[in-house]
């Protein structure tokens, strides 16, 4: 009994509990006040660190929690799914790695400011889930690779690729005009009204970056083909087949491309989770940072992935999720 007591004692210390005494009799070690039900751990509803469930054979966290995306209460799942609707999966991802790199050094630290030691583990847990599902394969690969990037990234390769495919297309309608080469004209024109909307992405934009290589390829169009020669279309048709293959590769491993909605809320949810544990982290540096005087701590927690792939501030910051009491989300 000694034993259990001084073991439970170390867990309940080690998440800067209050101590309390229990009287234990072996081997009913494990049902310490263990409460019903699965335990909540947004910042919208916290359970005392106290009043965690211990595992059977062990004290408090020694082994890895799991996040039960069921668990959480129906408002606390919808916040986190509305918030998680604003940011890219790739880019949570990206930040839930440089937050986590930050709490590998400060957790510690931070502890003391208000965000617990079981928020790297949930940090780590819900990254994993992310990764799981086909999200930051690309960290890991160089930048200058076309194929296996997000989606995001996939769809502003993309549609560089149309702008510069119509501008030589453009040019070579001209040239075919001056040719009298009328009927390869009309096609060049046709591919130039298919590939007008700039606002499509995904599989829309990939079919575009199809008409425009289809007008540049000698065995399709050879008229346009030669008259383009010289206006950098033979440069142009590669880039144009590969982006829009990458597209169709992002979109094929991205189940949140309009996928099922189950599916995609689950994500959502999962984006809600890290944003939520990683703006904390930042609520907690800044406060660290400004009484130890420690500047490092808070460029350690920067919020600058979540924007990675956003052009000019299009999408406006989505709002905190029930954010500590007194706290400021950045």
């Amino acid at each position: 009994v000694g034993a259990a007591d001084s073991q439970v004692g170390a867990a309940n210390r080690q998440v800067g509990a209050p101590i309390r005494e229990v009287a234990l009799t072996r081997p009913e070690v494990a049902a310490v006040d263990r409460p019903p039900g699965p335990t909540y751990l947004t910042s919208a509803v916290r359970t005392p660190p106290h009043e965690l469930s211990c595992p059977p054979d062990g004290p408090l966290y020694s082994r890895p929690m799991t996040i039960d995306l069921n668990a959480f209460p129906p408002d606390v799942k919808l916040a986190l799914i509305s918030a998680g609707e604003e940011f890219s999966s790739d880019d949570t991802f990206a930040q839930a790695t440089q937050t986590g790199q930050g709490l590998e050094k400060y957790a510690d630290t931070l502890k003391a400011y208000g965000l617990p030691l079981s928020d790297t583990t949930r940090l780590a847990e819900a990254r994993d889930l992310l990764s799981d599902s086909g999200y930051g394969r690309n960290q890991a690969r160089s930048a200058k690779k076309t194929l296996g990037i997000g989606l995001d990234d996939a769809n502003r390769a993309g549609r560089h690729a149309r702008i510069r495919g119509r501008s030589i297309l453009t040019s070579t309608k001209s040239a075919l005009l001056e040719q009298g080469k009328k009927a390869s004209a009309n096609d060049v024109h046709t591919t130039l009204e298919a590939t007008a909307d700039s606002e499509k992405l995904g599989e829309d934009l990939a079919k575009q970056l199809d008409h425009l290589a289809d007008a540049l390829d000698p065995a399709k169009a050879p008229e346009a083909a030669a008259a383009a020669a010289d206006r950098g279309g033979p440069e142009t048709l590669a880039p144009l087949r590969a982006a829009a293959l990458a597209i169709r590769d992002a979109v094929s491993r991205k189940p949140t491309v309009r996928g099922t909605p189950e599916e995609t809320q689950r994500l959502d949810q999962i984006d809600g989770i890290i944003l939520d544990i990683c703006r904390r982290a930042r609520d907690a540096a800044v406060a660290a940072s400004k009484h130890l005087g420690d500047p490092a701590i808070l460029k350690a927690f920067k919020l600058d992935k979540l924007y990675a792939s956003r052009s000019g501030g299009a999408k406006k910051e989505a709002a905190p999720v029930a954010p500590a009491e007194g706290g400021k989300t950045p």
